[in-house]
């Protein structure tokens, strides 16, 4: 999002209303309501009380508004560290329009210098319960404008050309469930004033609503969010004078729709409505997840009313963010003082034990123990309330709150197992018809196969099958109860096979245009895999004429190069042994 007044154009501090963060980007602004995710520092603090287990950096860069100035550019970087109490956090954003140069009469440059904004935050966030947190925030705004020296040579006023303000920020957060509600205060501190000016810059107070929901189904999930935020400069001015329609009308509007696939790849879409700022427009982003890295890209170019054909730059953001886990000592001696809990975990039809992971969850701290084991599970931990919770993909999760006591204590589970369905998959080559050894991942499934049958719990799954060779394959396949499907993939060949056939020694080379790509003695047959496109191919034996053929690689369709009885043949299909 871009720079945001208030109606009056009074709100000084506009660094303060650029939205940082590719994913919130990516879905119009709307992300007052999110939770564990490191940008929460700008939009409510209270997000970054969900931050568990790791340690998270993260940095964005953009330049900015390059339909506009080249030149300027937009930064910010961020990091949540968990402790004992909460999680502190600590921001820095940096704005600049690039360098600003003053002519003579003569169009000659007399003075140049680089304005510039720096934000520093710290931030603290902390667990009330397991649904509800706080977080507050400290800030320094520097402002720097124009030097001093050029300040009173060119335009006649004493001053360093530069002002800093202090702020707090603060926010609440309440989740239940799927559903999560936030509100925050944030740029509340005293007038923004540049030396050498009498004139304030009101800082652009604010206030956010927003609220969230997330639904998964198998590997894919769900998250819609809708934000209200209002900028506050005013606001007794413009209800006396235009009422609460106006007011309404001068409110900032965000939704988004944030769809993952497999906790790696993330599509995002946006809309943010600014009326009386005329910007008004979709919001776009991407996103992918390995391991503890993160990479986001947004573009929110359309909703600015200077974009035309000559003007309309992408405006993207590019974020990375690093997820250290925490590692938690522990000594030999603490641990043998806490009590043990013995989860046993049975089917609820059969009895039988079966395995499962369990977890501790303390809702004060929302620090998470986790073990697991087939039928019997040891978690070990200090006395107190927890949340255990225990769970197998076949089955319903149970979740409860129990008292754990110093004695230790014993909790029998028994789950009851979800509906399943059979699914056959079967991967053949779409152009020879015929099975392909590929790597088939489904669910918590990955097997190098040309076939596979499963018994899957109901719900939704990302099936992706790979091969050397061969295109990629994706689909989204619904598990159903009692079903029994099969699922015929044909890849699409990226290479065709030269099968080289021979009763002697020869020499072969293969050119691609001009370049060799291979070069090799024979004195067995062979098979190559080669590219689309056209090939020379060369052949040298003892007792045959030396002689040249052309190939033209079609993927998919193999072709027979036979050294016989003195003759050298190129034929369609074939195999080499």
């Amino acid at each position: 999002m871009g720079v945001a007044f208030s109606t009056s154009i009074e709100a000084g501090g506009p660094v303060l209303d650029i939205y940082p963060g590719a994913r919130p980007t990516g879905i119009g602004g709307a992300f007052t309501a999110f939770y564990g995710d490191v940008m929460s520092i700008y939009y409510n603090d209270a997000g970054l009380a969900f931050v568990n287990g790791f340690q998270v950096y993260s940095l964005q860069h953009s330049n900015w508004l390059q339909g506009l100035i080249g030149d300027a550019y937009y930064e910010f970087g961020a990091v949540a560290i968990p402790t004992s109490r909460g999680v502190v956090g600590i921001s820095m954003t940096y704005l600049t329009v690039g360098e600003v140069t003053i002519t003579d009469e003569n169009n000659q440059t007399t003075y140049s210098f680089v304005p510039y904004d720096v934000v520093m935050k710290a931030s603290y966030a902390s667990r009330i319960n397991d649904r509800l947190s706080f977080g507050v925030g400290a800030k320094f705004y520097y402002s720097f404008l124009v030097p001093a020296d050029i300040l009173r040579k060119v335009f006649g006023v004493v001053g360093d050309g530069s002002a800093k303000t202090f702020m707090i920020d603060g926010g609440l957060l309440y989740r239940e469930g799927p559903v999560s509600l936030g509100i925050s205060l944030l740029h509340f501190g005293p007038e923004l004033r540049y030396s050498g000016s009498d004139q304030p810059n009101p800082l652009p107070w604010t206030i956010r609503l927003g609220t969230r929901i997330e639904k998964t189904f198998g590997n894919v999930s769900f998250t819609l969010a809708g934000d209200l935020s209002k900028i506050l400069v005013n606001i007794q001015k413009d209800l006396a004078d235009s009422g609460l329609a106006f007011v309404w009308r001068d409110t900032y509007k965000h939704i988004g729709l944030e769809i993952g696939f497999a906790n790696l790849i993330y599509l995002r879409g946006g809309y943010f409505e600014d009326l009386l700022g005329s910007r008004v427009g979709p919001t776009f982003g991407l996103g992918a997840r390995y391991g503890n890295f993160a990479f986001d890209i947004s573009d929110d170019r359309f909703i600015y009313a200077f974009t035309d054909n000559k003007t309309n730059i992408p405006n993207y953001r590019f974020q990375f963010t690093f997820m250290r886990k925490i590692q938690k000592a522990e000594s030999k001696a603490d641990s043998l003082k806490k009590p043990v809990l013995l989860v046993k975990v049975t089917d609820s039809l059969t009895g039988k034990p079966i395995s499962a992971v369990a977890s501790l969850r303390n809702p004060r701290t929302g620090d998470i123990i986790t073990a697991e084991g087939n039928g019997n599970i040891e978690l070990t931990a200090s006395p107190g309330r927890y949340i255990l919770r225990v769970e197998n993909d076949s089955y319903y999760p149970f979740q409860d709150t129990i008292a754990f006591e110093n004695s230790g204590q014993v909790v029998e589970v028994a789950l009851k197992k979800k509906p399943h369905g059979r699914l056959t998959v079967l991967v053949l080559d779409s152009v020879r018809n015929k099975p392909v050894f590929a790597s088939i991942m489904i669910g918590n499934v990955e097997k190098d196969t040309s076939q596979i049958t499963l018994e899957l719990p109901e719900g939704t799954y990302a099936l992706r099958v790979e091969a050397p060779d061969y295109g990629m394959y994706y689909r989204i396949i619904e598990i159903r109860e009692n079903m029994d499907d099969t699922v015929t993939v044909r890849l699409n060949p990226i290479t065709s096979r030269l099968n080289v056939v021979i009763d002697r020694p020869v020499h072969i080379n293969i050119f691609r245009g001009e370049e060799l790509v291979i070069s090799e003695n024979l004195r067995r047959n062979k098979s190559y895999s080669l590219g689309a496109g056209a090939f020379r191919v060369i052949i040298e034996c003892d007792g045959c004429e030396n002689r040249e053929v052309e190939v033209i690689s079609r993927p998919g369709h193999d072709m027979l190069l036979e050294v016989r009885n003195n003759k050298i043949q190129l034929k369609e299909g074939g195999e080499g042994s």
